[in-house]
């Protein structure tokens, strides 16, 4: 065998022995750390569901007060059907996708309540659906929240990592999403505390 080819050769050999050995040392710490993230929006996912069984009534406010045209209530009615869709045996990936949405559609349907006279004049049916909305992200909720984003955190530095780099080009290891609720605590506050007389 000539020397070129023969360095050739133990060059490919050495870099499929490395890979070989970036594999066996850093994909079960991948697999543990991606399941982590999985298994903490498992836990998390009940309760959102919960949270979301409180948007119809948001969207039936909106149409009560003339407002279900309008670009946030077309948009919320829209991620509401995506979350349900995602429900059905979608990724976590997804489904913390369409929740996402929903959180930001809710909020942009808040900030346009609030900034319409008009709108406000439903405040007997606007108020309630939205303080419904506010208080379904319980104290429990918001402690899966956190681990949610810890365990994504984790994974996402795990995958970042140059040693790791190599054995997620292979495939396994996705993307995570955070899931990241939007809190509007001022307007919580506001729709849950009657006005003073």
């Amino acid at each position: 065998m000539k020397p070129r080819r023969f360095f050739l050769l133990l060059t490919i050999i050495m870099l499929l022995g490395a890979l070989g050995l970036l594999v066996v040392t850093q994909r079960p710490a991948l697999v543990d750390a991606r399941n982590a993230a999985d298994a903490s929006f498992t836990r998390l996912s009940p309760s959102l569901e919960a949270r979301y069984k409180t948007v119809p009534a948001i969207l039936e406010a909106l149409k009560t007060s003339g407002a279900q045209d309008r670009g946030p209530s077309i948009a919320l009615a829209k991620a509401e059907s995506a979350w349900l869709i995602a429900l059905n045996g979608e990724s976590a990936n997804q489904i913390s996708d369409a929740a996402n949405s929903i959180e930001g559609n809710v909020a942009r349907v808040r900030a346009m309540y609030q900034g319409s006279d008009r709108l406000r004049e439903y405040k007997a049916q606007m108020d309630p659906a939205l303080a419904a909305y506010d208080q379904s992200l319980s104290a429990d909720t918001k402690v899966k929240v956190k681990e949610n984003a810890e365990a994504v955190a984790a994974y996402r530095a795990k995958r970042g990592a140059w040693l790791s780099k190599p054995v997620v080009f292979i495939g396994g290891f996705d993307e995570r999403i955070t899931y990241e609720p939007v809190s509007d605590s001022a307007a919580s506050k506001e729709l849950s505390t009657p006005e003073q007389p």
